[in-house]
């Protein structure tokens, strides 16, 4: 047993275990029922994507979140609100989290039409 600092080895790795076990959990981690996406983005394309989050008064990730519940709702053919009812959560951007489950609060989520695709076009 070597001591470096007052304390051995095993003492020294008994301390920080215990640090680390009483760091609070992230609040990502305790949400049950939660799947964790991470991306990454080409700087010249994340800032048109924060622009755009700006714009609505939202942070990044909620801004990113709800597009990509618009987009799959499209492809799918179901109303946006299918996924806004199961997920409503809006963090603004002043970082305070707000319920949104009809997706009206920040501007319309429904994507009508995309270039390529006749108006109407049934998937």
């Amino acid at each position: 047993m070597s001591r470096r600092g007052g304390l051995s080895r095993e003492e020294r790795a008994a301390s920080l275990i215990a640090d680390i076990d009483a760091l609070p959990a992230s609040r990502r981690n305790e949400r049950a029922g939660a799947a964790r996406v991470d991306t990454d983005f080409i700087l010249a394309a994340y800032s048109i994507v924060r622009q755009a989050a700006r714009e609505r008064r939202m942070s990044v990730q909620a801004y990113v979140r709800r597009a990509v519940y618009a987009m799959a709702c499209h492809d799918l053919g179901v109303p946006v609100t299918v996924a806004f009812e199961i997920d409503p959560r809006v963090t603004r951007d002043n970082g305070f989290g707000v319920s949104d489950p009809d997706g009206t609060r920040y501007g319309s989520w429904e994507i009508e039409h995309l270039r390529g695709e006749p108006d109407g076009a049934e998937r």
